[in-house]
């Protein structure tokens, strides 16, 4: 290449760049400045934590449950962010309730996982799945068909457990306004149409299995079909007295077949 055609071409790059940070500059400063830009990278962050769950990216919280046994008498809630931050052995006041649950989890990462579960036999398994595939837009027939075949893989493959399945509960719009689309505004709000519809599956996947049951809760939703408030702080996740009637209900059922 003669040199002055190289020259040239460097010369373009370095203009090319100039002209790129100063559009950069400029839409940062149209949108509001270093604040708006302060707001703007925990969003990208998590949907980058968001791609690499589902991309199969290792997880600290994985790693912690691969170092911790399940056996024949456990009780093992297994989940995404409904059942995540609850402290299950003292919710329930039995050492036997192991927390298994994933922040972000789906229908098909927890598909990838449930060989950990299965293997110990535990006595009860408390599933809560399908929140994150409806928020994520994950087409419904995939999370109905993956959500059939953790069913069917607990079932066949520890036949001594009985199998609890929670609802997808609601939002409450307000709140969820409120704390949850300024942050991830990306993220598609679970309709009343689509959770019920996911609602629908599962409750149908405990039909004429005695071994797999449907935990009703309606307590925890209000009449127009909204997460009551009194169990949410940000109109999508539950807060502590919510994690208390979860577990009340729980205490109530499980004895049952125990």
């Amino acid at each position: 290449m003669k040199p002055h055609l190289f020259r040239g071409l460097i010369s373009l790059s370095v203009a090319l760049n100039v002209l790129g940070v100063i559009g950069a500059v400029a839409l940062v400063e149209k949108k509001g400045g270093l604040s708006w830009l302060d707001r703007q990278v925990p969003r990208v962050l998590v949907a980058m934590q968001a791609e690499q769950i589902r991309s199969g990216f290792p997880s600290t919280t994985l790693s912690v449950y691969g170092q911790l046994s399940v056996g024949p008498d456990d009780i093992v809630l297994l989940g995404d962010d409904l059942l995540a931050y609850g402290e299950w052995h003292e919710l329930f006041g039995d050492p036997r309730a192991k927390n298994r649950a994933i922040v972000g989890d789906d229908t098909h990462t927890m598909l990838k996982r449930l060989e950990q579960i299965v293997g110990g036999g535990p006595r009860h398994v408390v599933v809560s799945c399908g929140s994150n595939n409806i928020r994520s837009r994950i087409p419904y027939a995939q999370t109905a068909a993956e959500y059939a075949q953790i069913v069917a893989m607990l079932a066949s493959q520890s036949g001594d457990t009985d199998i609890w399945l929670l609802p997808v509960l609601p939002v409450n719009k307000r709140l969820y306004r409120r704390w949850v689309a300024p942050d991830v505004p990306y993220m598609h709000r679970p309709g009343r149409k689509d959770v019920e519809a996911l609602n629908g599956v599962i409750r149908a996947l405990a039909v004429n299995r005695p071994r797999v049951h449907f935990v009703d809760l309606r307590e925890l939703v209000d009449p127009a079909g909204e997460l009551r408030q009194e169990y949410t702080l940000d109109g999508l996740h539950l807060n502590g007295e919510g994690f208390q009637r979860v577990a009340m209900r729980l205490r109530h059922e499980l004895p049952r077949n125990r």
